[in-house]
């Protein structure tokens, strides 16, 4: 599995999986790879700060690693201090690092790896994302659901979706769009909640983008 992420303005991504070891493959925009860093086990998640720092969330062993712009790597969190796999990763405006877990719980990850419980929203959130006005979304696997989480941490549900939405995406007049597994297609949500199938797509849609 392949997961892309924007790295500045630059450079492309990609995280590939093993077993036992990991790597992060850093490519060019003329696809040539400009570096092999090695991060924790079994990376499924990835995202970037404005700054062009790289963050990957590993399942294998619970960790989040940091990817500095020279390539640096850092252990920048650990998750087994509160027993959970992260399922989502996200920065915020002011690159503050959000996660979720499989029990619906998204926290804060401070520079120091300190974690803070910020809301607790649906069941196996897979996807996070912003709007404008810094209100964060999850998209809840379990539930069919996308949850809304105001600033100081107030949860509502947003909208009920189709079945297993996967992934998050926001359009420039603040419609979300969102992709539902098992029913192969994708919902639009406009700024007031009102949902409607916006496409229906190949097989098994993960994860979208604007």
């Amino acid at each position: 599995m392949v997961l892309p992420a924007r790295l500045g303005k630059v450079t492309l991504s990609l995280v590939s999986f093993a077993v036992l070891v990991a790597n992060l493959l850093v490519f060019t925009p003329s696809a040539s790879a400009a570096s092999n860093l090695t991060v924790g086990l079994r990376p499924n998640l990835i995202t970037s700060d404005s700054q062009g720092n790289l963050f990957v969330g590993n399942y294998g062993d619970g960790t989040v690693t940091k990817i500095s712009t020279s390539g640096v790597t850092t252990t920048y969190a650990n998750l087994n201090s509160i027993r959970a796999k992260a399922t989502a990763l996200v920065t915020d405006s002011k690159d503050v690092l959000y996660l979720s877990t499989n029990s619906g719980s998204v926290y804060t990850v401070a520079n120091d790896g300190s974690l803070t419980l910020f809301a607790k929203v649906g069941r196996k959130p897979l996807a996070m994302v912003f709007d404008k006005n810094g209100n964060l979304y999850t998209a809840n696997n379990t539930d069919n659901t996308v949850s809304k989480v105001t600033p100081a941490g107030v949860v509502t549900l947003f909208a009920t979706v189709k079945t297993q939405p996967t992934g998050l995406v926001f359009d420039s007049n603040n419609n979300l769009y969102v992709t539902n597994f098992m029913d192969d297609n994708v919902s639009k949500i406009t700024p007031n909640g009102v949902t409607t199938v916006f496409a229906t797509v190949g097989s098994g849609p993960q994860s979208l983008v604007i």
